[in-house]
């Protein structure tokens, strides 16, 4: 029970100092609230990239250190970055919040699961166990997405099944990063009882739906998934809106959540890609985003790469055929964003607000 509630607090601080560290470029306010969805996400990549270039390193003594040198780094370059103490305020304020959250939920276990969550909480399990990924789950792993089995993977370190207050935390993060989104989306003209109307009649509005309830403590991909496509669309749109880089780049960091929750997401994050790419056509730093761009195909590209080499033929959902298949679309859109002075491009540009908005 400690266990969970000390590894899952270190994810909120790890996001947290994130926002600290990056507060020059970044929101430190949006960095910190939606400090949970950061740590989470550098837990995720951290464990691909150990445990698929690193093979078979992925314990817990090398997992947990690399977490905590990771934290110390994070902590001097936040003490140098000089937070005021509003900031600081805001930092403990929200580190405390979710750390009552955390006991609770760790304490009260509302999980619900289906066929999907058993393999998913399993695949940890042998990911855990196995110290690495390995050819024999690779199958089974291609058909679910990676984020949720290596998020389950911590639970063997800890000596519990599974992490049962994982999924109402991240959803309530979730929740509050949407509203506060909401918040600063809104004209600076608005008084502030008017944004807090609004951002209330928002939370209701979402609230209601028991589709909503129901995934925030359902084991599935549905719901990172979607927290993360969602982040993508409102840092871009805000780094577009305010010509800010940093929400860019941030923005493709979090859509390698969105990407690596399922399978197909591949082809969302092209079409997204594709569309937001068409915002700034004409922009002075249009050719630094393209390497932010390159990068991040990099990424997916190496870990794709890895599922087509280790993957079985007979697989029931991706075999490499329909790997290539995946893949295809996503190279031939952003060969177009690639290309200059295109004309696609520049037609999508007046519209693609719109669309990705919708």
């Amino acid at each position: 029970m400690l266990a969970q509630i000390i590894f899952l607090v270190s994810l909120q601080l790890t996001g947290i100092l994130w926002g600290l560290s990056l507060k020059k470029w970044l929101n430190v306010r949006l960095m910190i609230i939606s400090g949970f969805l950061w740590g989470t996400l550098t837990w995720i990549l951290l464990s691909l990239l150990v445990s698929v270039l690193l093979n078979s390193s992925f314990t817990s003594p090398f997992m947990f250190s690399l977490m905590a040198g990771l934290g110390i780094i994070l902590l001097i370059t936040s003490i140098k970055a000089h937070p005021d103490h509003n900031e600081l305020k805001w930092a403990v304020g929200m580190l405390t919040f979710f750390s009552f959250l955390t006991v609770f939920f760790v304490n009260y276990n509302f999980s619900l699961f289906s066929y999907d969550s058993y393999t998913m909480i399993f695949l940890g399990q042998q990911i855990g166990s196995a110290q690495a990924l390995n050819a024999a789950m690779t199958s089974t792993l291609a058909s679910w997405g990676v984020f949720i089995p290596l998020m389950h993977a911590s639970a063997h370190f800890l000596q519990i099944d599974y992490l049962h207050a994982f999924q109402p935390i991240f959803a309530i993060s979730g929740l509050v990063t949407i509203i506060y989104q909401i918040y600063l989306s809104l004209d600076k003209s608005t008084s502030n009882s008017v944004k807090i109307l609004i951002c209330t009649l928002a939370t209701a509005t979402l609230l209601s739906s028991y589709f909503i309830i129901f995934q925030s403590v359902y084991i599935h991909t549905n719901l990172t998934a979607a927290i993360y496509l969602f982040l993508f669309v409102s840092l871009f749109w805000r780094s577009f809106q305010q010509e800010s880089p940093g929400n860019f780049y941030l923005g493709l960091i979090a859509l390698l959540g969105f990407v690596f929750s399922r399978t197909e997401t591949v082809l969302g994050a092209a079409i997204f890609l594709f569309l937001s790419f068409s915002m700034i056509t004409n922009t002075p730093d249009r050719n630094k985003k393209i390497l932010g761009l390159l990068l991040f195909s990099l990424i997916i590209f190496t870990w794709y790469l890895y599922l087509f080499v280790n993957i079985d033929y007979d697989s029931p959902i991706l075999t490499p055929e329909r790997i290539i298949l995946l893949l295809l679309p996503y190279v031939m859109l952003i060969t177009i964003i690639l290309l200059p002075k295109n004309r696609i491009i520049d037609s999508l540009s007046y519209h693609a607000p719109k669309i990705m908005l919708f």
